[in-house]
């Protein structure tokens, strides 16, 4: 009679990634390799590096070239959508407002470069302006959403990323709901920019280096979007209709041909793909959007695939390099250095989504780990305000005071956020554990991401908007009779 064999299942602690799990490929130990293997080797690494880097570069500008795309389908609405809606006089309506447009937008600096001209314009205040960013600030993760998918063939890995994607979501929201409030029954953040913004409003700003630099040339050749004439439109008073320039035939595209007679320009000094093109704005707005897209996807899965493979072998070695602390007694201070990496690496890349979309794929595999991920995630959030303070710097200098103040609120709402959830241990874990939760339940079930998005993105956002304009109509209904 055989014996009873009695198979116990090893309870897996799926957060932390032992040294074995880690590296679990097959490839040989550098000391073991010939003198020939380690040439092949670093030339390998050095062309995943390479590609790596074009492939972030390509991902950056089609993130451009799909904030262009939507300014053309719908850059004209964007203003008037704002400005002409009560809504805005609801501040929890108004931040879903701000919510939804980023979400479809993908991008805050959108947004807050239509709110920075029309408060300069004078049609909105800093007051009802600071609501509509705060909801920008919650609706600009959906692609990073979308990136912890490409991890989910392996359910650990999904569990790590789409928890690393969520931790940025978690710490927004918490955030929103605690500094709303405060700021609907005190003022808190419009007061506290209001006294900030003195010392500075002295100073311009000038042309800064950043990532743009490289990128805008290769958009450029594709599209020139006229972003002076899309935000002069957005702020205007000027009723659309009785708007003398602006027709069926009018272009927010820098054209070497005339619509109406189709005639070529001669002397003409633009030069990009469209600029003999006849076709609409709203056309070639779609055709770039829906090329965007396509190249988006294309690029986000190849920087996960390729970041996988740089680490084959190495994933130990870089998991040590992330984990280091600075010596005793200073080793309370290395988080606090890794807040200030994430911010300058942000304000240099303009995009925390590209920063996240980097740092997700080595949370998945565990490289990094949440608990580094997290002060990296908070510099970022900051360093994203780099681009409204920009943006404020440029605008009209008569209402500098004011377009400063706002910019200087979107700062001070994430500062706020990383002083009440990052110094105190117990505040810290807050947003960490909430991520972990998260990612629990979409390891279990794989659907639960996709449920994710339509809720936290969709359904939520529309009802808190459409309940406060039920209850306005109720209330004046109620005044009528």
């Amino acid at each position: 009679m055989e014996p009873n064999i009695k198979i116990v299942e090893i309870n897996k602690n799926e957060w932390h990634v032992t040294d074995e799990d880690l590296c679990n490929n097959s490839e040989k130990v550098w000391k073991k390799l010939t003198s020939k293997e380690k040439a092949m080797r670093v030339l390998k690494l050095s062309s995943i590096i390479v590609f790596i880097l074009l492939m972030i570069f390509a991902f950056i500008c089609s993130l451009s070239l799909m904030a262009d795309s939507l300014k053309l389908i719908g850059g004209r609405g964007i203003g008037s959508v704002i400005k002409s809606s009560n809504i805005i006089k609801n501040p929890v309506s108004a931040s879903m407002v701000g919510m939804l447009i980023t979400v479809v937008l993908q991008s805050s600096s959108t947004l807050t470069s239509v709110l920075v001209g029309m408060i300069a314009g004078g049609l909105i205040t800093v007051h009802q302006a600071i609501p509509i960013m705060l909801g920008a600030e919650i609706g600009g993760s959906l692609s990073n959403v979308l990136i912890s998918l490409t991890l989910s063939d392996n359910r650990d890995q999904f569990r790590r990323a789409f928890a690393a994607v969520t931790l940025s979501d978690v710490f927004n929201f918490l955030s929103y709901f605690i500094f709303l409030p405060l700021e609907m029954a005190f003022g808190l953040i419009e007061k506290t920019s209001g006294l900030l913004v003195l010392p500075f409003s002295r100073f311009k700003s000038e042309d800064i280096i950043t990532l743009n630099l490289i990128t805008d040339p290769i958009v450029h050749y594709i599209i020139q979007v006229n972003d002076d004439a899309i935000n002069n439109l957005a702020i205007s008073t000027i009723n659309l209709s009785n708007y003398t320039n602006i027709d069926d035939t009018a272009t927010f595209i820098f054209r070497c041909v005339n619509l109406t007679t189709h005639q070529h320009f001669s002397n003409c000094h633009h030069f990009h793909i469209f600029m003999y093109s006849t076709w609409s704005d709203l056309t070639i707005g779609i055709i770039l959007f829906i090329a965007s897209l396509i190249t988006f996807t294309l690029f986000m899965f190849g920087i996960v695939k390729l970041m996988k493979e740089l680490f084959a072998g190495n994933e130990i070695w870089m998991r040590k390099l992330v984990s280091k602390n600075f010596p005793k007694p200073f080793g309370f201070l290395t988080d606090y250095f890794l807040i200030i990496i994430g911010c300058v690496i942000v304000m240099i890349m303009r995009s925390s989504g590209v920063f996240r979309t980097v740092l997700t794929p080595l949370v998945g595999i565990g490289v990094v780990s949440l608990e580094k991920l997290y002060p990296l995630t908070i510099g970022g959030h900051i360093g994203t305000t780099f681009t409204s303070i920009l943006a404020a710097l440029t605008a009209d200098p008569a209402k500098i005071n004011e377009t400063l103040q706002m910019a200087l609120a979107q700062t001070i709402f994430n500062v706020f956020g990383a002083l009440l959830f990052f110094p105190i241990p117990f505040m810290r874990t807050i947003p960490i554990h909430m991520a972990t939760k998260l990612g629990n339940v979409v390891a279990k079930y794989r659907w639960f991401a996709l449920v994710y998005i339509l809720m936290v993105f969709v359904v939520v956002p529309s009802i808190m908007l459409n309940y406060h304009v039920v209850v306005d109509v109720f209330k004046k209904n109620q005044k009528r009779k």
